[in-house]
């Protein structure tokens, strides 16, 4: 929980058919400045047989070292203005595959689109480069744009076409900047007098927070920005702020379910390409684990209960609510604080683990994961696994598409793909992304 249309399933069915013509190719270009497609090769003369994207993303992955696919998994975040060694130990030294930008009043607008190309440049592979903007109080186009309105000034219009206007309108000055996801909207559904996140929720009701957060939903991802719903699983019946303390969740379990998950389920045939979870407690279904850290409310209730399969990313795990947490069991230690949040987050099933600040704490997570596969602690089985739903991600929004058929030895002429394979090592794919 941070102050700080067009459905996954159906981008991804038009990108896998791969009969594009040029005009799509040059509209998947220039979503995305950091590729380009070579403008002056001759169509093939002979049909060419239709990619296999899951068979590639496999091939990628099989060849990614541990730490790739690890670092995959990593969104870590940033407030300076230019590209620098601070930046490049995450990017670099952690080989992150996300990176989130909070506001900086100092940066101009060729600084921002500067600094997203050279972060995308120098990652191994594609990075997702997010930001949050909801309007409102957690709004950070406005260094460069202004005023945007929030979310229940949206719903209070009357109009579910304005939130939609809204979240197109963002998305799209998003992706002059350079930015592909957007960790946007709130779905919490308002319980109870002046929650925590204030004028941030759409509604009191989950039909109509259901509503304008659709809305906002369908706009963004409608321009090819990816989505995220938060904060699973409901925190609108809470004022705690998981930023400062670990809040809890007193709603019974048939009030999770006809208020709170009701809200997250009603949306879930929009495609959202991720779920956010935060850090709360919620006793009538985990008394133990905070959400972020619940086994049984990721892999159990979101993903089996609900069966939403996509992308889950955790609320930053370097906030309060996590150290409490840690506190409570006998860990007194920032950094070890931080990694084993992280290591529990991906026990628990979330994809994206959000927290690294600094190359020190990137770095920190990384070394905790990885000793935590190669002590049987995590099965190597369940990073592959947040892998490939990355990277199915990234494929169904086009970010750094071309690179991904590059490093996978896929030619691109004019909107045709010769599918000739050449073998690749982890070093080179790196190289192949780096170059494209």
């Amino acid at each position: 929980m941070r102050k700080h249309g067009l459905g996954m399933g159906m981008v991804l069915t038009m990108l896998l058919s791969i009969t594009a013509c040029s005009a799509q190719t040059d509209a998947a270009t220039s979503r995305n400045q950091a590729t380009a497609t070579p403008a002056a090769l001759a169509p093939l003369s002979t049909p060419v047989a239709p990619l296999d994207p899951e068979a590639m993303i496999n091939d990628m992955i099989a060849k990614m070292t541990l730490d790739q696919k690890i670092g995959q998994m990593l969104m870590v975040e940033f407030l300076g203005n230019q590209y620098n060694g601070y930046l490049d130990g995450m990017i670099r030294g952690a080989h992150v595959g996300g990176l989130l930008i909070y506001n900086n009043d100092q940066r101009t607008i060729p600084e921002m689109q500067q600094l997203n190309a050279d972060a995308q440049a120098n990652a191994d592979f594609p990075l997702f480069l997010a930001l949050d903007e909801e309007g409102g109080e957690v709004n950070r186009l406005a260094e460069f744009y202004g005023y945007f309105p929030p979310a229940q000034t949206m719903a209070e219009s009357g109009d579910p076409s304005y939130a939609e206007g809204e979240g197109a309108k963002a998305a799209r000055l998003m992706l002059g900047l350079g930015f592909n996801v957007n960790l946007a909207p709130v779905v919490d559904v308002a319980t109870i007098p002046n929650p925590v996140e204030g004028t941030r929720i759409f509604a009191d009701t989950p039909t109509k927070t259901d509503l304008y957060a659709g809305a906002f939903l369908a706009g963004t991802q409608s321009q090819g920005v990816a989505g995220a719903l938060k904060h699973w699983p409901g925190i609108g019946a809470s004022t705690g702020d998981p930023h400062s303390s670990l809040p809890m969740v007193p709603h019974s379990l048939n009030e999770l379910n006809s208020i709170d998950y009701a809200a997250f389920k009603g949306l879930l045939s929009q495609g959202p390409a991720m779920i956010m979870v935060t850090h709360v407690m919620v006793p009538a279904v985990d008394p133990t684990y905070p959400a972020t850290l619940s086994s049984t409310l990721v892999n159990g209730t979101l993903r089996g209960k609900l069966g939403y399969q996509g992308v889950v990313i955790t609320d930053s795990l370097h906030m309060e609510g996590i150290y409490d947490f840690e506190r409570s069991r006998g860990i007194t230690d920032y950094p070890r604080m931080l990694d084993e949040a992280t290591i529990q987050a991906i026990l628990a099933g979330d994809d994206i683990l959000e927290g690294g600040f600094d190359p020190f704490s990137a770095q920190s997570m990384l070394q905790a994961v990885h000793d935590a596969v190669q002590s049987g602690r995590i099965p190597l089985s369940r990073i592959e696994e947040s892998d490939r739903r990355i990277l199915r991600l990234k494929w169904a929004y086009n970010i750094g598409t071309d690179r991904l058929l590059k490093a996978a030895g896929v030619t691109a002429q004019q909107g045709h793909l010769s599918t000739t394979r050449v073998a690749f090592s982890a070093t080179d794919l790196v190289a192949a992304f780096r170059e494209g």
